[in-house]
């Protein structure tokens, strides 16, 4: 009986010491938004050296509304006029129409619907990194934070608005990058001063800081630069005549004002 008693200690002292082996080894992802901590239903996890995680808290995080459409076993995110959709299993996924590749297709797991986080975060165009000694996805979304953070300033004619008036009215309306032709339009019914404005190219760092120029109600701009890069002063603005624009990867750009406060963001 105590031989018996020993074996049955022995192990469980071995299993108690492998569950603690595995999960000293096996530190459990995170996900952050703009600094906060994302929580999920369950935890996520990494297939394929993906990060996955559940749709609806990820879509929720980055502020974005989201269906499941049990029919077609797919789910769509929408966001500011960016609509992404994903079907379980298909590799296959779309942005506002066009198909996009995926390493690792939405799935479930354990009964939950995941997700490829670093896809939905640039799909709505966030940007991902990642810090393997923490084990966390620091997504960094300006587009949410302006959305979330209105701040009041007073414009060039002394009126005091919020933020997020000029966010909804001056707009990054395109960026080509195979021409490097950055759209911009003042979609509104006044007219609005660029001056002390800047546009940014996050993967290469560079920034156009326009001149002083006023951007007539309902009207737009070019910003143009490479090798077919032009400028009239009325609607053409040259940038360089280097090539700015990343066509292999995500290179989002941004719009500032003169306070360094966020205007707009491509892609949307």
């Amino acid at each position: 009986m105590k031989k018996l008693m020993s074996i049955l200690l022995l192990t469980l002292l071995l299993f108690s010491s492998f569950t603690a082996t595995q999960s000293m080894a096996e530190p459990t992802i995170k996900v952050t938004v703009n600094g906060e901590l994302v929580s999920f239903p369950v935890d996520p996890t990494i297939i394929d050296n993906t990060t996955m995680v559940p749709m609806r808290e990820i879509f929720d995080a980055l502020g974005a509304s989201v269906v499941w459409n049990g029919a077609t076993r797919s789910v769509t995110g929408e966001r500011a006029g960016v609509k992404v959709q994903l079907t379980l299993n298909n590799k296959n996924a779309t942005r506002n129409g066009s198909i996009l590749p995926l390493k690792v297709p939405a799935q479930l797991v354990n009964g939950k619907t995941m997700v490829p986080t670093k896809f939905i975060a640039e799909a709505l165009g966030a940007t991902v990194a990642w810090d393997g000694a923490t084990k966390t996805v620091i997504i960094t979304d300006d587009f949410k934070e302006a959305e979330s953070n209105p701040i009041e300033v007073t414009n060039d004619i002394g009126e005091e608005v919020m933020i997020t008036d000029y966010f909804k009215v001056v707009q990054i309306i395109d960026i080509d990058k195979g021409d490097e032709i950055v759209t911009i339009k003042n979609t509104g019914d006044k007219a609005v001063s660029l001056k002390g404005w800047r546009l940014v190219s996050h993967k290469g760092d560079q920034e156009f800081f326009f001149p002083d120029i006023e951007l007539k109600a309902n009207s737009t701009i070019y910003i143009t630069s490479g090798a077919k890069a032009k400028e009239d002063g009325i609607e053409y603005y040259k940038w360089t005549g280097s090539y700015i624009w990343n066509n292999n990867e995500s290179d989002p750009g941004s719009l500032y004002d003169s306070n360094d406060n966020l205007i707009s963001h491509w892609p949307r």
